[in-house]
């Protein structure tokens, strides 16, 4: 995923697969994340070359299978009776030998190395790896691993995979048992879960969840597209077919919110570039007409009205940047182009590094993103009445889609094409604003559920 996870939670880890900081680092855990960050795609996987006498027993085989093949790694640094072990000192030596690094280690005193070690190694070269740029850490709340729900979900259709409230991602070669419900911290590259780094809360909130069904004091939530069931003492109005924010913690719901009025409720939009061919974007230059704030992992910066500010992938190297206006502000994008010319943005804007560029999300109240949608799906010439019937629809399009991330490695309910709604290819128009207002939060059902209206 462009964007990296991080996982949190507490593990129980007797296999040393996937251990925590102030553990003993797995050799197999550095595979996997050495591998990664220096070329490996599991897509591709490494030619299929047994330099232990064994192919297929292991799950980091492919990994060091690739780290031999680049000469990280010696061909016969594992012993067949000695895979499952700790990553030792001497290992760091060949590390350092193939990044150029003169850090020679004393193999007579040979030690263990932990979690925290080999991540703070990792993070203080970053820099030397020829994919470094795209480890993040994170933290993410688990909703279940495909061991943990109906394999009818389709958020499991593929093997190792873990539905969180950040998307999904796959883990091979980690132990997520007892992580459920918990938030953690973890390293990822793309939509891979490297290695867990430590448990942030037991407890975690999952937000905008979808609340299909309610009886027999059940409560039966879409979250994310993961199908859940709570036992609660019951509840004082017709919860069914509501948005709600939620708090579990170990498999109990210790706290609701309901979000009866749509307004109260986020969405976001994926934002194609100026040809609509594609998400990337090879930079971004921003400019807002109030003050706006640019805002990363270790800095913000505050820019003045009419300042134009360029974004690279190199600028969003840690995984992901934040930029707001002030007040509410409006945020123009000058890199992109559409009929009205370079578009404005409320809310917030989130971009996040790609391979191959940038990837731009636009967070904002669905009642502000109907005002970019109903003129630029149906002409204000059509009238009031018309746009009405129209803002209704779109409303329930859009409510109806918070139920999953259509685009989970962003976080992205929809995108701004005719994949879905066309977004802010038009600007605010006073008669769309008008029948916005006056239909305010109402949308179409049918027998208690929101229709998804085309």
């Amino acid at each position: 995923m462009g964007i990296l996870a991080v996982l949190v939670t507490f593990l129980v880890n007797i296999n040393s697969r996937s251990g925590i900081a102030g553990k003993n680092c797995s050799f197999a855990s550095a595979c996997k994340v050495l591998a990664y960050i220096t070329g490996y795609n599991e897509k591709d996987g490494a030619e299929k070359i047994d330099y232990y006498g064994i192919t297929t027993s292991y799950w980091f085989t492919d990994y060091y299978n690739y780290l031999c093949e680049i000469g990280m790694f010696p061909k016969d640094i594992l012993s067949e009776n000695k895979v499952d072990r700790a990553l030792m000192e001497s290992d760091l030596n060949y590390v350092y030998k193939y990044l150029g690094i003169n850090a020679t280690i004393d193999e007579k005193k040979d030690r263990a190395i932990s979690n925290e070690s080999f991540i703070n190694i990792i993070n203080n070269n970053i820099d030397k790896f020829p994919q470094g740029n795209k480890l993040i850490s994170i933290n993410v709340g688990i909703v279940a691993t495909s061991g943990e729900a109906d394999s009818t979900d389709s958020v499991f259709n593929e093997p190792y995979t873990v539905c969180t409230n950040k998307g999904s991602f796959h883990y091979k070669g980690l132990n997520l048992t007892g992580f459920k419900d918990k938030t953690i911290e973890v390293l990822v590259v793309d939509d891979e879960i490297l290695m867990i780094k430590d448990i942030i809360d037991d407890k975690t909130t999952f937000k905008n969840v979808w609340i299909s069904d309610f009886y027999d004091n059940t409560l039966f939530v879409n979250m994310y597209g993961v199908n859940r069931e709570f036992k609660i003492g019951g509840t004082s109005e017709n919860v069914t077919g509501m948005i709600a924010d939620i708090e579990i913690k170990d498999g109990k719901l210790i706290g609701i919110t309901i979000k009866k009025n749509i307004t109260d409720t986020n969405v976001r939009i994926l934002l194609y570039n100026s040809k609509s061919d594609s998400v990337i974007h090879d930079d971004v230059v921003i400019t807002s007409d109030n003050i706006f704030y640019t805002q990363s992992k270790d800095y913000i910066e505050e820019h003045q009205p009419g300042e134009q500010i360029t974004i690279s992938q190199e600028d969003v190297s840690e995984g992901e940047m934040y930029v707001h206006s002030k007040d509410n502000g409006q945020i123009q994008i000058l890199s992109i182009n559409k009929s009205q010319g370079n578009p404005c943005y409320e809310g917030n804007i989130n971009i996040y590094s790609n391979d191959n560029g940038v990837v731009i999300v636009n967070e904002l109240p669905i009642e502000s993103y109907l005002k970019r949608v109903v003129p630029s799906e149906m002409p204000s010439s059509f009238g009031v009445e018309a746009l009405k019937v129209q803002t209704v629809c779109a409303r329930s399009y859009a409510y109806a889609h918070l139920e999953s991330y259509a685009y989970p490695e962003y976080m992205a309910h929809m995108d701004d094409t005719v994949n879905f709604q066309v977004y802010n290819n038009t600007v605010e128009k006073p008669e769309a604003n008008e029948a916005i207002t006056a239909t305010c939060g109402k949308m179409l059902y049918y027998a208690d559920q929101i229709v998804t209206a085309y």
